[in-house]
């Protein structure tokens, strides 16, 4: 990780602002709407039915199906450059707050940094700099990896979607841990000869259930300025916050309901809600309660479920 501290100093970012200041930035709670039944008798909750806060879970916790969905193991420590005050402590303060959410009093691990925000006038030549200086992205470089799949480099994909032109992208480096009361043993010989062997038969017995999960262990996001100008300091600083502490897609085009939808389509929304939402915040809190210890498609079912019971309690 002391790689990408260099890239603080190495990489210019003007520290020149565009976007309004926050207006209101503390609120974190969109009006309540009412519980409904359409027509057809399907329950509708805050004006969202179950088939769209399905939908709406799938895009905010993003993972192939057979996968699993990642999520940080503990409190990310952030580092943020290319903004003075106030708007540096307008962003760490959302970052800060979402972190309490999840991980309440734990405090994070600054000995190794890694959640790396960068704001720039030019997002793709930020991100370029970065490649060139980092070309794994922060993978493999995090020691509790299991399996050697954790090193590969990024998929040109991602390398593609990253190069495009748009307000903010981010890359999630995720690395494979046993699950929780799961035993893991490197196989015969190093772990450059093979994945660990993750047993079965460990001190959980459970078979069913796929014996890992997926931990963010680096994340690094870019906010072009230029292209995020439009919005508030405290519409940005919940929208960074919430898609470093959920996986959303990058390049995605979002419910109107959470604040990702801000920059639907590549461009500041103004429909966009002023802040993190209810349906937001039931997802973060379901996320980090869910199992993650099952494939991508149960463990988004179970979020969906928890958003929906939550969001009905709160109605």
């Amino acid at each position: 990780m002391l790689r990408y501290l260099s890239l603080l100093v190495g990489i210019p970012v003007l520290l020149t602002t565009t976007l309004t200041p926050a207006q209101g930035a503390d609120s974190l709670h969109h009006a309540p709407s009412q519980t409904t039944v359409s027509s057809d008798g399907t329950v509708v909750v805050r004006g969202i039915s179950p088939d769209q806060i399905r939908r709406a879970v799938e895009q905010v916790t993003a993972a192939p199906w057979y996968r699993q969905v990642s999520r940080w193991g503990a409190a990310p420590c952030p580092v943020i450059a290319g903004i003075p005050q106030p708007f540096y402590g307008i962003v760490f303060d959302h970052i800060h707050r979402m972190s309490e959410l999840v991980f309440h009093d734990q405090k994070p691990d600054c000995s190794k940094p890694n959640l790396f925000i960068f704001f720039s006038q030019d997002g793709t030549d930020t991100f370029n700099q970065i490649f060139r200086k980092v070309p794994n992205l922060g993978r493999g470089d995090d020691p509790g990896g299991i399996t050697r799949a954790d090193d590969d480099p990024p998929d040109p994909a991602d390398i593609r979607q990253l190069r495009q032109s748009r307000p903010v992208r981010w890359y999630r480096a995720i690395s494979t841990d046993p699950a929780e009361g799961v035993i893991a043993t490197l196989s015969r010989g190093s772990q450059a000869a093979g994945p660990a062997i993750v047993l079965t038969d460990s001190i959980r017995g459970v078979f069913a259930r796929k014996n890992t999960q997926m931990r963010t262990s680096s994340l690094i996001m870019i906010v072009d300025l230029p292209m995020s100008s439009g919005s508030t300091w405290g519409q940005l600083a919940d929208y960074i916050a919430f898609a470093a502490f959920t996986s959303p897609e990058l390049g995605d085009t979002f419910d109107k309901d959470s604040i990702m939808s801000l920059y639907n389509h590549d461009h500041f929304q103004n429909t966009a809600p002023n802040n993190v939402t209810a349906f937001d915040l039931a997802t973060l809190h379901a996320l980090y309660d869910a199992d993650a210890d099952v494939a991508a498609h149960d463990e988004q079912a179970e979020i969906a479920h928890a958003v929906t019971s939550a969001l009905r309690r709160n109605d």
